[in-house]
């Protein structure tokens, strides 16, 4: 069983036909599931199909099947054997022609056990134009890596979930899980249920409950009265477990979700993830050229605004509000990150420290309001404290999250002081620019609401003392050890 860069919202509305109850097992209206013949959007995507004419033909029945919604692609006609004797040439699978993939197998009767995948119940469809052309003289020739754009079923799900319905034969579970796209609703469930469970696990495991959960994708794996199953609904959380396994450490997204939260950007927590989030993760071919903070950060972005955006233009390369995101490597990292180069979270151009700085410092500049600014000439000693603040180490303050950046040559430095904790209701943080003439820059931005009777100076400022609970926090957080605050006290 295997899973795609994206797929179309579908149900199966007809049921199934069992072998040997009519020459073929599809009716004109059945349901089942293809990938479609052209890339679109840059790759190819799994979409329901509708079975819209039969023909008789020699030894079967001639099925055409076309895409319901969407584009309305109609696929090559496929010959359907009236028996599965023509399958038993090659083991298990047979490879027929456009690279139509159909499989069968019927165990010994003593290892079937209630439900089995055999050709009454599963059936398998799956056009890959991928697959090489079977050869003759190696029958199982068209077995190749699984296409870029279909992630594996993970293997425990295989030994514990689909094996036992295979009647217990390892090697046909093996070849299972590159090619097959099941149509049995039965098996369907079981593989999304054990899926379910292994992305709790994996929530659990990387502390992400209370920041991400899956609830609505549970729900909807039960069978609810007068309403049909999604047959792409296993697909889905195939995707989402191997982006969750190849995502690596998922631990840092916990404070990033808090301060979304903190900015406005997401009303509560945890994220429930729907069939939408899945739809932006890309293909596992974009999976797996992603480093692992992109990968993770791709599951939530689009809940974070248009502006907080990230997408994947046609040439491969990253994109965030237009602005292109150049991802480094330990070859190219400039200097001023060499030190602290992370693979899983590399810096963002030549502009910011790691990728999640980059999301960070966006996210928490765009939501706020700046109420308080001050700039200094170079000798004061208040010029020099803040040049010396933009070069000491991070972090700051006893520990408050520091992002380095750069712009036009500038370094900057912004410090997350409040927001980002368990219970924090606004966000509040500290930019310092140190320029080449030795001047210096410090400005306080804030999410909170004005005190009432305030108004905003405009939308992006508000004066400091306007804000009680950011003035009094930053005073604590930074020991009063820099002016920020200047006029905080200020009465109405």
């Amino acid at each position: 069983m295997t899973m795609a860069s994206s797929s179309s919202s579908g149900q199966m509305t007809h049921p199934q036909a069992a072998v040997g109850a009519s020459p073929c097992r599809y009716g004109v209206g059945s349901r089942v599931l293809m990938v479609s013949e052209r890339r679109r959007d840059e790759k190819f995507q799994w979409m329901e199909a509708e079975v819209y004419k039969m023909e008789p033909a020699e030894g079967g029945t001639r099925v055409c099947i076309r895409e319901v919604g969407g584009m309305n692609e109609e696929f090559e006609p496929v010959v359907v054997p009236h028996t599965t004797a023509a399958f038993q040439q090659l083991a298990d699978l047979h490879a027929g022609g456009h690279g139509f993939h159909c499989f069968d197998h019927t165990p010994p009767q003593h290892l079937i056990p209630l439900q089995t995948v055999d050709e009454v119940d599963a059936e398998r469809f799956c056009v890959d134009p991928s697959i090489k052309p079977h050869d003759a003289k190696d029958p199982l020739s068209f077995l190749s890596l699984p296409p870029s754009f279909m992630p594996p079923l993970p293997t425990d799900i295989i030994t514990t979930t689909l094996l036992p319905l295979c009647g217990g034969r390892e090697n046909l579970a093996l070849k299972l899980k590159s090619t097959l796209c099941c149509t049995s609703t039965e098996v369907g469930n079981a593989i999304g249920s054990a899926a379910v469970s292994a992305i709790d696990s994996i929530i659990e495991k990387n502390g992400l409950t209370g920041a991400i959960g899956c609830r609505p994708l549970r729900r909807h794996l039960q069978r609810q009265p007068g309403r049909a199953m999604d047959v792409c609904r296993p697909f889905r959380l195939i995707r989402l477990h191997y982006l969750m396994v190849t995502g690596g450490h998922w631990r840092g997204n916990v404070p990033l979700l808090r301060l979304a939260k903190s900015c406005g950007k997401i009303q509560q927590l945890p994220i429930e993830l729907t069939n939408d989030d899945l739809q932006h993760v890309g293909s596992k071919a974009v999976i797996d050229s992603r480093p692992e903070a992109i990968r993770q950060y791709s599951l939530y972005a689009h809940r974070l605004g248009h502006n907080m955006r990230l997408t994947r233009r046609a040439d491969g390369l990253e994109e965030m509000d237009g602005y292109e995101v150049t991802v480094h490597t330990r070859r190219t990292v400039p200097d001023e990150y060499r030190n602290r180069f992370d693979a899983t979270n590399p810096p963002r151009c030549f502009d910011y420290g790691s990728f999640r700085g980059l999301v960070i410092k966006r996210m928490a500049l765009l939501s706020s309001r700046q109420v308080s600014y001050q700039s200094w000439r170079p000798s004061p000693a208040k010029c020099r404290r803040i040049s010396d603040l933009v070069a000491q180490p991070p972090p700051l303050w006893d520990g408050c999250r520091t992002i380095d950046y750069t712009i036009f040559g500038d370094p900057r430095r912004l410090v997350i002081l409040h927001g980002e904790e368990e219970g924090d209701e606004f966000a509040a943080c500290i930019e310092m620019i140190k320029y080449p003439s030795g001047s210096a820059d410090i400005s306080l931005y804030t999410t909170e609401a004005p005190r009432q009777g305030v108004r905003p100076t405009t939308r992006w400022t508000a004066p400091p003392w306007s804000c009680c609970q950011t003035s009094d926090i930053t005073r604590q957080v930074t020991h009063h050890t820099i002016s920020v605050c200047r006029g905080a006290s200020r009465a109405e």
